[in-house]
């Protein structure tokens, strides 16, 4: 199972941007972990486990390449969004109830 963006997706929302050639920025999580969370996609959700970038091929493929083509920069949005000491993600506030 791989919980990220689908190779599709990304093509679908940025193609426009990028025949006008602008550069997209793109936060990437290393790791996301499977929590109650509405970022987590429901079938992943409450799994506690962590599903690295890296599994989806497809998906780093286009990371690699985009960024080569000047399309796309990539900025880490943190390292696993889990929920840390109470707080959602490693650098949010408390706003889940559990």
């Amino acid at each position: 199972m791989l919980l990220c963006a689908k190779n599709d997706i990304l093509q679908s929302i940025y193609t426009e941007a990028w025949n006008k050639k602008f550069k997209v920025s793109l936060s990437l999580i290393p790791s996301q972990k499977g929590f109650d969370d509405m970022c987590v996609p429901p079938d992943f959700r409450k799994t506690g486990a962590l599903y690295p970038i890296i599994n989806n091929e497809g998906l780093v493929k286009i990371l690699k390449d985009r960024p080569r083509r000047g399309e796309i920069e990539i900025l880490q949005h943190g390292f696993s969004h889990s929920v840390v000491r109470g707080y959602r993600g490693e650098f949010g506030i408390n706003t889940l109830t559990f």
